[in-house]
């Protein structure tokens, strides 16, 4: 994760520095802060399934086109085949088989109004996963689901924006 925090050269006393005192006090002291999130997903925990061998590489974005994530046919999905109590053999997690990665970027802008020795209002506007990066969850990992090894859901909120001011007296 990185965090970064700018305040724009505009203003009184600043680089920019507008001739009116009105148009100062709009467009002037504005802070961008930024948040940027690069994260390698989690591993896919695998319970106590029958698993037949050979390779296991997860398929690149199986979700836009509906195939599964891996080779399923590689696991026994009969119900009344499935271990109840056993000595396990096979890895809960492999290294090559995680979900999608997180990447995700968040964006404030923010100012405060003087008005006066002791009254201001706070002006806010945030906005999360603000390039709307889908990050898929992991996919279904039970072998007797009719949705085993699809990836059905998505694991982080689309873009979300929100304007907020606070006033202090």
């Amino acid at each position: 994760m990185l965090s970064a925090s700018y305040n724009l050269p505009v203003g009184r006393g600043k680089r920019f520095n507008p001739p009116s005192r009105v148009v100062n006090a709009i467009v002037g002291d504005w802070s961008l802060n930024g948040n940027v999130t690069f994260q390698s997903g989690p591993p896919l925990a695998f319970g106590n399934v029958i698993y037949f061998g050979g390779p296991l590489n997860l398929v690149n974005h199986p979700a836009n086109t509906g195939d599964k994530a891996f080779d399923i046919k590689r696991f026994d999905m009969v119900s009344g085949e499935q271990p109840a109590d056993n000595i396990r053999t096979f890895d809960s997690q492999f290294n090559n088989l995680r979900r999608d990665p997180t990447k995700n970027l968040d964006l404030s802008l923010l100012k405060t109004f003087k008005m006066g020795e002791r009254r201001s209002l706070d002006f806010r506007f945030e906005s999360y996963n603000l390039t709307n990066r889908v990050t898929f969850a992991a996919p279904n990992l039970s072998p007797t689901s009719t949705t085993f090894g699809l990836i059905t859901a998505q694991a982080n909120t689309p873009r979300r924006i929100q304007v907020g001011a606070k006033f202090k007296w």
